[in-house]
């Protein structure tokens, strides 16, 4: 129908005037980790198999135009790698914004990383940890499909709201869950 047209091109010149202007999130969780050296939770590297699958992620998400304006990342080893993969694929200018407050924190955090989001900026890539960004998306959502977010799985939301800071609980939609197997 013309209306679901008109959702699906939030931006359209002739219609931009009867839509509400949206926000849009990729929630990431990390690439696959190496628990192989003895080394701190927090510096962890990405395997070989994360390192592709994150890759292959990005490459799916730039060839579908899903593209976020910026990256955030978790400052631990594991999500920085996974964010400077993607932003590669998806040939983001600007580098991965790192922030401590990704790691060992709570969706209270996330969502506050989220709000305080320059207004610059239509989307947002956050690369974060489990069970967090489980648990953000399934904050933003209220949407129940959010088991527990596998390694390199993108949930790319769309947010009815015009601001970042007016984003709340449940004022989000899932538009689509990207896992490395579906880029196969």
């Amino acid at each position: 129908s013309v209306m679901n047209q008109l959702l699906f091109y939030p931006k359209s010149p002739i219609f931009c005037d009867k839509i509400p202007l949206m926000k849009r999130i990729y929630l990431v969780r990390h690439a696959k980790s190496s628990w192989k050296e003895a080394l701190p939770d927090h510096l962890r590297p990405l395997k070989k198999r994360g390192r592709k699958d994150a890759a292959k992620v990005g490459k799916y998400l730039r060839e579908r135009g899903f593209v976020p304006s910026i990256i955030v990342s978790s400052d631990a080893t594991r999500a920085m790698e996974t964010a400077k993969i993607l932003s590669e694929a998806l040939n983001i200018e600007e580098p991965p914004t790192l922030k401590a407050n990704l790691y060992e924190s709570g969706v209270k955090e996330y969502l506050k990383v989220i709000q305080e989001t320059s207004e610059d900026y239509d989307s947002i890539m956050l690369v974060g940890h489990n069970p967090i960004i489980t648990d953000t998306a399934l904050a933003l959502t209220g949407e129940k499909i959010y088991k527990w977010m596998k390694t390199s799985t993108v949930a790319i939301l769309d947010c009815s709201v015009e601001s970042w800071s007016e984003l709340s609980p449940r004022s989000c939609k899932s538009i689509s869950l990207i896992t490395p197997k579906d880029t196969l």
